[in-house]
């Protein structure tokens, strides 16, 4: 692990674990305006720690539990090897943010995210120049739940609930948006979803 020179938004640096051998090889030449240069410029937000190997990288986070972020190029390695990453920081720390940066927002990000990535850059992102804000903002402010339950607790979004015996289950649901936040999420990819009670069937 090789560290970077580098108060988290002014009060403290994080410890960042960069993964891939794109981060290593920088020499500083590049512009500030590219890969990996736009992410490593920001040495007042982040202390940098570059590692090439995704085996390597595990036993770091493994061994050193004053990791803050880990950063993954996620472009080099093959998708099942990036995921297979995530997976083993998850076991390892559930609660350290692993974020990803992908030449495009395509499938594979997206399939990423879902897998587990605290959040997402595109190499060349305009926000990456304000990479502590945007970490700040969308890693670590607390999440928003009121507004989470009104966008996928509503009675029109997908998957469509159905009572199986009672309307009174409905009403019961209506009065809980976590309840029906919980439903729509496990069973998004459904059209429709009947709601059973146990004691009554």
């Amino acid at each position: 692990m090789v560290p970077k020179n580098g108060s988290f938004q002014g009060v403290m640096k994080l410890k960042t674990l960069c993964i891939g051998k794109q981060f290593c090889e920088f020499t500083g030449e590049r512009s500030h305006d590219l890969f990996p240069a736009n992410v490593l410029a920001h040495s007042r937000d982040f202390r940098f720690f570059l590692e090439s190997g995704m085996d390597q990288a595990i036993a770091i986070i493994a061994a050193d539990q004053d990791i803050d972020l880990v950063f993954v190029d996620a472009d080099e390695a093959p998708l099942s090897e990036t995921t297979m990453l995530i997976t083993q920081v998850y076991e390892l720390r559930p609660r350290l943010p692993v974020i990803v940066f992908t030449t495009a927002a395509d499938d594979q990000m997206r399939y990423l995210m879902r897998e587990g990535a605290a959040w997402h850059f595109t190499k060349q992102s305009e926000c990456i120049a304000q990479l502590g804000e945007q970490i700040q903002r969308h890693v670590f402010s607390p999440t928003a739940w009121a507004e989470i339950f009104a966008r996928y607790a509503a009675e029109g979004v997908k998957p469509r609930l159905e009572p199986g015996l009672s309307y009174l289950d409905l009403d019961t649901l209506n009065k809980n948006p976590e309840e029906r936040y919980i439903i729509n999420r496990l069973f998004a990819g459904s059209d429709m979803v009947q709601i059973l009670r146990m004691d009554e069937a």
